[in-house]
């Protein structure tokens, strides 16, 4: 990293190599899109910034220009806020009494109001699709909730709300004059670093030794909030309710840096493509950042960076511009801000593609609907020790302790309310053992071209959801006495399309309450005990199966190691055809 230094500025060259963190990288890359963006606004001449490549850029720093940053950066104003409660310790403003209407009934509800300092994001105001909308505000929450959720954080943003300017930018500048002094000398100028500039810093760690940075490098930790995508986990309860559960940030680490502040600027632009003004949001937050699972943010910032300039992820200039992007699970809890999860994931041509089977590109419905079902194929796709035959083996846990009412039942595709319905956990099992036998029958299909075809046993999922569909549909024939007989084609399949409305639903229903009942039954059951209750329950009607799927369900059912496998394949089967 070298540095100039001149009587009215100094100069620094950043290299993406020199620089220890993607929060550094973030920083860089934020510090040349808000430069641009001052100069874009005219609030900022064609100054400071003296070259930049892809490896590097060299920033003339001067008195006046890391003012001007910091004001922009930390500009904030005063806006009232409504509540419900008073806050303690505040400085109540007034109070109102406003008629409402709840559950369709007038009421009466006293509201408080306060005044509070709101930062301004100008940078994302003319870059946000919905600009001072939904996506500015879930940058402003999260920057409350995490790293300036202690009031001192908050000093630059109060300070610019009353006086219009901040002391960080004069403070940066007498920093950096420092530096010169002690590099004239051969030293290294280091200083500690905030946990509001780097998530997860503490100024001395439990063994006493301090959490410092070079001075330059620090620099940048102000900038990292404006190249970071921001994402909005969404935490299932075991009875199927959902909410927020705090915020996942994605951190590129920036590998090409002119490509990728090119591209980032019109990532942002285009983070509501595709979408009508119905599907733009989920309750209070954009709807493209909220997700499953909290790694989810991770792969969602590479797809969208990837879909930016072709369908296709595997051109050069996509691959090399991130070389992976770094994600942090935080939730506030009372007054600590708790890291819930986090992890680093390389960017992957192969693994970008996986990901949107599951989600679907930008402006194309989803394959999965179920948000539970979807967590759970993309916690499959991310763990390696699994690999993609066995993603079964992510439902494991939660096939265990969700409520039935969350697992079992799927509707028709003539149901009225289809549109709703689709979206069970039931329906998506379905889907996904389809694409199951699709997949595979396709591979057949390739080995029928060779002179001595081999022949192989269908994956365990098929062979379990044909066992279990068998079961269900004898069974529930018997309890009915409806005769499918006469809507069976000639493989003997039924066409559900020619089965009177009424007939269809009378057998559904039984068929759904024989699947949740033993749903529960095989669910309480371990071990041998799960294996004999599988013996006794499934081969008490006719199963119609090949020598190669007997022999692979004789091994499901003796091998120990398979007992799990074969018990959360029958789950998801029994839910599938519920």
């Amino acid at each position: 990293m070298a540095q100039t230094v001149s009587d009215e500025c100094i100069s620094i060259e950043y290299r993406l190599s020199d620089l220890s963190t993607p929060f550094h990288k973030a920083g860089l890359a934020g510090l040349l899109l808000l430069m641009e963006s001052l100069q874009k606004r005219g609030k900022l001449a064609k100054e400071g910034l003296l070259t930049s490549d892809n490896e590097s850029a060299t920033i003339h720093f001067s008195d006046h220009l890391l003012t001007t940053l910091m004001n922009d950066l930390y500009s904030s104003r005063i806006v009232e806020a409504r509540v419900k409660s008073k806050w303690p310790g505040a400085t109540l403003k007034r109070e109102e009494v406003v008629e409402e209407i709840a559950d369709g009934k007038p009421t009466k509800t006293k509201y408080f109001f306060y005044d509070v300092v709101q930062p301004v994001g100008e940078f994302f105001v003319s870059h946000y699709p919905d600009g001072d909308g939904l996506w500015l505000k879930l940058w402003r929450d999260m920057l409350w909730n995490i790293p300036r959720s202690r009031p001192t954080t908050r000093i630059p943003y109060n300070s610019c709300a009353e006086n219009g300017s901040c002391r960080e930018g004069e403070s940066a500048w007498n920093t950096l004059v420092k530096m010169k002094k002690s590099n004239s000398k051969g030293i290294s100028a280091t200083e500690e670093i905030s946990s509001a500039l780097l998530l997860g810093a503490q100024a001395v760690n439990a063994e006493n030794v301090p959490f410092v940075g070079l001075v330059e490098q620090n620099l940048l930790l102000h900038f990292w909030p404006i190249a970071v995508l921001i994402f909005v986990p969404m935490s299932i309860d075991s009875d199927g309710s959902s909410e927020f559960a705090g915020y996942s940030l994605a951190i590129p680490e920036v590998s090409r840096l002119n490509e990728f502040v090119a591209d980032y600027r019109r990532l942002l632009e285009g983070l509501d493509s595709g979408l009508n003004d119905k599907q733009k949001q989920i309750g209070y937050r954009p709807r493209r950042a909220v997700i499953d699972l909290p790694a989810e943010s991770a792969l969602a910032f590479m797809s969208q960076l990837a879909q930016l300039v072709s369908e296709s992820v595997t051109q050069e200039s996509i691959r090399y511009s991130i070389r992976s992007v770094e994600y942090m699970h935080l939730v506030k809890l009372g007054n600590n801000v708790k890291t819930m999860s986090s992890g680093r994931i390389a960017f992957d041509a192969d693994l970008i593609h996986d990901y949107r089977s599951i989600v679907r590109p930008t402006g194309k419905e989803p394959i999965y609907f179920n948000p539970l079902f979807r967590r759970g194929l993309i916690a499959a796709l991310l763990d390696e020790t699994s690999g993609s035959d066995h993603w079964y083996r992510a439902f494991s846990s939660d096939l265990q302790l969700f409520d039935t009412k969350v697992l079992i039942g799927r509707a028709s595709r003539n149901d009225a309310d289809d549109a709703k319905q689709r979206s069970s956990f039931a329906s998506d099992a379905a889907r996904k053992l389809n694409d199951v036998l699709t997949i595979h029958l396709a591979k057949l299909e390739r080995f029928k071209q060779m002179p001595e075809p081999p022949k192989i046993p269908n994956p365990p999922a098929v062979i379990l959801n044909r066992v279990v569909r068998s079961y269900l549909i004898s069974r529930t024939k018997g309890k009915t006495g409806v005769k499918l007989e006469k809507y069976e084609d000639e493989k003997g399949n039924v066409d559900w399309e020619k089965v009177p409305d009424d007939v269809k639903k009378k057998f559904n229903e039984e068929k759904q309450k024989i699947a949740e009942s033993l749903f529960l039954e095989f669910r309480s059951r371990r071990d041998q005990a799960f294996v004999d209750h599988f013996g006794a329950t499934f081969f008490s009607v006719t199963q119609r199966l090949n020598e190669e799927d007997r022999l692979e369900l004789a091994d499901l059912l003796i091998a120990r190691e398979r007992r799990d496998d074969l018990k959360t394949l029958a789950l998801l089967a029994l839910s599938a055809n519920s």
